[in-house]
């Protein structure tokens, strides 16, 4: 359910999970206290990932995708997102939830039912948090909803069996009507924010891929400007838009805007190396060969096995060689 479908090839897929750890590890000792930030392991990954090959070496031979999002274990990552201290927080939060789920399961006096139900609840929080080993099921929405859930059905009955809780009449006093709208508010532009908005720009996103497959670029441009005016920090758009103008729309001037927008805002949708390979791309067509040079250098920096960066990289040196052979002759 959570990727072994997509495991066809289980050595290369092993091979892929060892790097993501490796960089996971790197990225954990860099700050060990309180992590790097939530949700930051897939745009400091390739600062990782080059860090390494840079101190140790090899670290790309035989990686065939060098493109993580995920660090392929939750606790990992919880310790790249939040340090020590977040992964203490999730040991107890875990640690508290399971004892309560056992103490429902071995109460001789509670209903066999609810202790079937508690044990149902139970068990499925335990897989999930095996499976974290390996995957990461927090990530997806409906396993998170499930665990979260699963949760929510043992803290309920351990709460209910240990009398900590009990049914009262609701009461909603003026003050706690005048939270309560604001918690309202907070949630419905917290829902237009990180669900509306990226959902429209997810559809003008498609938009702009089927224009650009029938050969419609000005409805393909119209279409990428409204997808970044929903989402205004998203790479891969900014990317897209760049190839675009680059492309069919020939504005450089605006390719240039759209990839430095996506290197500074760069958050591990699209691949790090990819977006300096366009850079270098880009320099070389607008005549900044030394600039050229340096981004693609770049590019191959963040991965060694980046062909075309080589290639164009090595069509960059050629033209420098020659500008330098002509200036020789001119002296």
């Amino acid at each position: 359910m959570m990727g072994f479908s997509n495991v066809t090839n289980p050595t290369s897929f092993i091979l892929r999970t060892q790097k993501y750890f490796q960089a996971a590890w790197w990225l954990f000792k860099e700050s060990p206290l309180f992590g790097t930030g939530l949700w930051s392991y897939r745009n400091l990954v390739y600062d990782a990932q080059a860090e390494i090959e840079r101190v140790k070496g090899d670290f790309f031979k035989g990686y065939a995708e060098p493109k993580p999002r995920r660090v392929h274990n939750e606790y990992l990552e919880t310790l790249n997102d939040g340090g020590l201290l977040a992964g203490l927080v999730l040991l107890i939060f875990v640690g508290v939830v399971l004892k309560h789920g056992l103490a429902v399961i071995r109460k001789e006096d509670v209903p066999l039912q609810e202790r079937i139900i508690a044990s149902a609840a139970f068990y499925s929080l335990v897989g999930v948090l095996v499976t974290a080993l390996f995957f990461f099921p927090f990530r997806l929405n409906s396993t998170l909803f499930m665990t979260v859930l699963m949760m929510g059905i043992t803290e309920g009955l351990y709460l209910r069996h240990m009398g900590l809780i009990e049914k009262l009449r609701p009461s909603l006093p003026g003050p706690r009507y005048a939270l309560l709208s604001v918690v309202l508010l907070f949630l419905i532009a917290w829902l237009y924010y990180s669900g509306y908005k990226p959902f429209k720009g997810e559809q003008e996103h498609l938009g702009y891929k089927k224009a650009m497959a029938t050969g419609l670029f000005k409805e393909a441009e119209k279409s990428i400007v409204k997808a970044l005016e929903y989402d205004p920090d998203n790479t891969l758009y900014c990317l897209y838009a760049a190839q675009l103008y680059m492309g069919p729309a020939k504005d450089l001037a605006k390719a240039r805007d759209m990839l430095e927008r996506a290197v500074h805002l760069f958050n591990g949708d699209a691949t790090k190396w990819s977006l300096y390979y366009l850079k270098g791309q880009l320099a070389f067509q607008t005549g900044a060969i030394m600039e050229a040079k340096a981004a693609l250098e770049k590019s191959l920096q963040y991965n060694p096995l980046y062909t075309e960066a080589k290639e164009k990289l090595d069509e960059v040196n050629k033209v420098i060689k020659e500008h330098d052979k002509v200036m020789i002759k001119f002296r």
